[in-house]
């Protein structure tokens, strides 16, 4: 209805203003309306980041794209604490330290809204399927993978609690291992995109997926350990792998007009499932 450019401007606005306005939140449901407001925002940019970026590129080098883009997560979650930390050390209160996250995310907005012109009216890619939306079985498919995906993603949140219970790992050596993981998954997408460009899509997420659930149960089996820990490493970048493979396939079977729409009704139920229940 508005275009990718200003839905991701919002997502970058949400959070950015949750964070100004989070030194108010005094009380402890107050401070999880705001946490609340910043999950929208959050939810709103895969939808439209996904389908502008696949509006840029070819079909063909969707994979390559879609993994370089995906490698911010883990980036991201390795490089956001670590800077925090930096600015708490340097003898910055945590709202302050909170606040130097906001000039680049608004600056990230502003650059969408200036310099993104959104134009619905051009006509399709002639690689496109012309189909007006996926059909009912294969949408049923994607949600089922899409929540096994993120199921996985919450188990995977879930590492730094199981060591540290069970097997008494103190905190930060916990925090420790599994933010160190998080590094070899930008090593697991890039190999995987461009793999799902010169091999069939389809078949390399089916072998991924399958390598994701043995890494999953060597994680739980082994005691910690050397081998525990390796197989730590290659559950996330076997994780990491699934989701541009998963994304560039749910691009290829969709129409540019309603992608978003698609890649919406995938992600809203298997993300509130796979990181909410799980």
């Amino acid at each position: 209805r508005i275009g990718d450019g200003k839905v991701i401007a919002l997502s970058l606005t949400l959070p950015a203003a949750v964070i100004a306005f989070t030194p108010a939140a005094r009380a402890y449901h107050a401070l999880l309306m705001l946490m609340f407001i910043a999950g929208v925002g959050t939810g709103l940019y895969l939808p439209a980041g996904l389908t502008l970026t696949s509006k840029i590129f070819p079909q063909t080098v969707w994979g390559r794209v879609l993994s370089i883009h995906e490698t911010a997560a883990p980036i991201g979650q390795v490089a956001g604490p670590i800077l925090m930390g930096f600015l708490l050390v340097a003898g910055l209160t945590w709202w302050e330290s909170l606040l130097a996250f906001i000039p680049p995310m608004a600056a990230l907005a502003l650059a969408f809204l200036i310099f993104l012109r959104d134009d619905r009216s051009q006509p399709e890619k002639s690689m496109e399927p012309s189909r007006a939306f996926i059909p009912l079985k294969t949408y049923l498919i994607l949600l089922a993978a899409y929540s096994c995906m993120t199921s996985g993603t919450g188990l995977l949140s879930m590492i730094p609690l199981y060591l540290s219970t069970v097997y008494g790992l103190t905190a930060a050596a916990a925090a420790f291992i599994f933010g160190s993981s998080r590094v070899v998954g930008v090593v697991g997408q890039l190999l995987s995109g461009w793999l799902s460009d010169v091999l069939d899509r389809l078949k390399v997420l089916r072998i991924i997926a399958l390598a994701n659930a043995v890494a999953i149960a060597a994680v739980v089996v082994i005691p910690y350990g050397p081998a525990m820990v390796a197989a730590l490493f290659a559950l996330a970048a076997i994780q990491n792998s699934l989701f541009p493979v998963f994304f560039a396939f749910v691009s290829d079977v969709t129409s540019a007009r309603l992608r978003a729409k698609a890649f919406s009704l995938v992600m809203s139920p298997a993300m509130a499932f796979g990181w909410g229940v799980v």
